[in-house]
């Protein structure tokens, strides 16, 4: 007997009317408990697949010198003073401001390991600057940190920035609290080349001013690729994206005839994507849109919760093709929510959930 039946068989015809009220809310909140207990369990199972197909192997890396530091003035001295084979420990540390790791091209590699208690609070004022910039580097990993715009209340700029680098590696983050973009990958003097980035995005978009497109919200994401004028190329891109109240999980692709995304590896985990579009789109896990998106590989995308679609590609632009893009592995549940997706549109049925405009390969998929 289910839990519901043993509950109604227990209230009997001549128990009194407050007696059967408080039997059926009590059947309720044990419906809704349970439906709430089976999201989390979903939910905490989306996680753990995400983290299972991410767990990389850290690259071997045996500092010549570790320094110690537990203060932003001495940190930034170690940055400046940083030679490839040396590792900063960074410990327990609050940067206010931009924190801007500039111009930093090694030969070989350096590591800076943001442990715990470690972080990035962004401006105190609402203006436009993000609170990590990394622009011009080469051969840094980082590892760990809290990303935000608190100093804030979040509603300054993008949590993390990529301009113009190259082996780069960032890995462990945790970005939320902002008012723009979680985290922002493009080339704008050049490519951006050989990145590998892993971490947890959620809680972006609380400033609707950043927005540049008409419909505001449709153009701050959790992670947003190229869009600059010169692409992300050769990367891996590995991000849990969730609780997002604008925009995509992860809009990817560029405008412009010298942008673009290439030979990219990405691993994408999205959960509770709320905004409902009216007229541009939101709430997708991936987003392809604009020229030049060639040769990507999405090894595994999860999907769970949308407005949106688990894979759209409603953005490219006439006469450009997906068809050297595959997705090898992708799941999804609870998508499509906003009613507008409902309706045939752009020549395509209605509900369609992995959008193939534009040829992408899609092998083992469901949802």
């Amino acid at each position: 007997m289910r839990v519901a039946d043993r509950h109604f068989s227990a209230v009997r015809a001549g128990s009194p009317p407050s007696f059967r009220v408080f039997a059926l809310l009590a059947v309720l909140a044990l419906a809704v408990s349970g439906a709430v207990t089976a999201a989390c369990a979903a939910d905490k199972t989306q996680l753990r697949s995400w983290r299972a197909v991410t767990d990389f192997p850290r690259p071997p890396f045996h500092p010549t010198r570790r320094i110690v530091v537990r203060s932003a003035d001495r940190f930034w001295k170690a940055w400046r003073d940083l030679r490839p084979g040396e590792e900063i420990d960074v410990r327990g540390v609050k940067f206010t401001g931009e924190a801007a790791f500039v111009n930093k091209r090694l030969p070989r590699w350096a590591e800076v390991h943001f442990e715990a208690g470690t972080k990035f609070l962004g401006y105190p004022t609402a203006q436009n600057y993000g609170a990590v910039f990394i622009k011009n580097d080469a051969h840094i990993r980082f590892y760990g940190g809290d990303v935000s715009d608190r100093a804030s209340g979040g509603m300054a700029g993008t949590g993390i920035t990529v301009h113009d680098s190259t082996h780069v590696l960032w890995w462990n983050f945790v970005v939320h609290d902002v008012g723009g973009e979680g985290v922002y990958l493009a080339g704008v003097t050049k490519p951006s080349t050989w990145l590998d980035f892993k971490g947890e995005v959620y809680d972006w978009g609380r400033n609707l001013a950043f927005d540049p497109n008409r419909e505001k919200g449709t153009g701050i994401h959790g992670v947003n690729v190229d869009d600059s004028y010169y692409g992300v190329t050769h990367s891996r891109l590995a991000f849990y994206v969730h609780d997002g109240p604008t925009g995509a999980g992860m809009s990817i692709g560029g405008g412009r005839p010298t942008d673009g995304p290439q030979y990219n590896t990405i691993y994408l985990s999205c959960r509770n994507l709320t905004m409902a579009a009216k007229v541009q789109v939101a709430g997708n896990c991936i987003q392809f849109w604009g020229e030049n998106d060639l040769h990507n590989t999405i090894e595994f995308l999860q999907a769970r919760n949308l407005t949106g679609r688990p894979f759209d590609s409603n953005g490219i632009y006439p006469g450009q093709s997906l068809a050297t893009n595959t997705v090898e592995y992708g799941r999804a549940a609870h998508t499509n929510l906003n009613p507008v997706l409902g309706q045939a549109e752009w020549g395509i049925p209605a509900h369609v959930r992995w959008d193939r405009r534009g040829g992408t390969v899609f092998h083992d998929i469901s949802g």
